[in-house]
């Protein structure tokens, strides 16, 4: 069965720290017209991962596409509208907040979540991935990696009980429905 995972990487640099694992997707998450494929353990473990920034940083301001605060967002495994506001948020967060620290605010704004490959760095555009950007600034503000302990919400605790490399194939048990065709009048 695919779903979010703990995945080893070769260390990666955010920030200043070396990161060796970290919780990854299985699938992209974000708007399905940009190909996100949007399980619900995956789409949990990225709104776990804002929300849980959002409430241990209460400077941390992401906006959404109305330029509205975003102060929570739900863990429900559904990759609605206010969960792709706040992975775009998240991202512009990054790119601004950490431009001045040159490479370390490299990060691609496209509101998706990647699975990251076992180097955490996407090697076409040579950008850090943005589940890896959660997980950095998720363990430097709560001191702790990310594991099954700490999470109480189903199907993501028990997905995140998997320890694998981070090139691990995956294949999806179930492919969601493709997105509606374009209607063209």
């Amino acid at each position: 069965m695919t779903m979010a995972y703990i995945s080893n990487i070769d260390g990666v640099m955010v920030y200043g720290q070396n990161f060796t694992s970290f919780a990854n997707v299985d699938f992209p998450v974000g708007p399905i017209e940009l190909g996100a494929l949007n399980l619900v353990s995956d789409v949990q473990l990225v709104q776990f991962l804002i929300h849980s920034l959002i409430q241990e940083n209460p400077e941390l301001k992401l906006r959404n596409r109305y330029g509205m605060r975003i102060n929570g967002l739900a863990t429900d495994g559904i990759c609605g509208n206010q969960t792709c506001d706040a992975i775009k948020g998240f991202q512009n967060f990054v790119r601004v907040y950490f431009a001045d620290e040159g490479e370390k605010a490299n990060i691609s704004c496209d509101g998706l979540v990647d699975p990251a490959n076992g180097r955490g760095i996407a090697t076409v555009s040579g950008t850090i991935y943005t589940i890896v950007w959660l997980n950095a600034l998720r363990e430097m503000s709560t001191k702790a990696p990310i594991d099954s302990e700490q999470v109480s919400i189903e199907p993501l605790r028990s997905s995140l009980t998997q320890i694998r490399g981070g090139d691990a194939p995956r294949t999806p048990d179930i492919l969601p429905p493709p997105p509606p065709p374009d209607i063209i009048y």
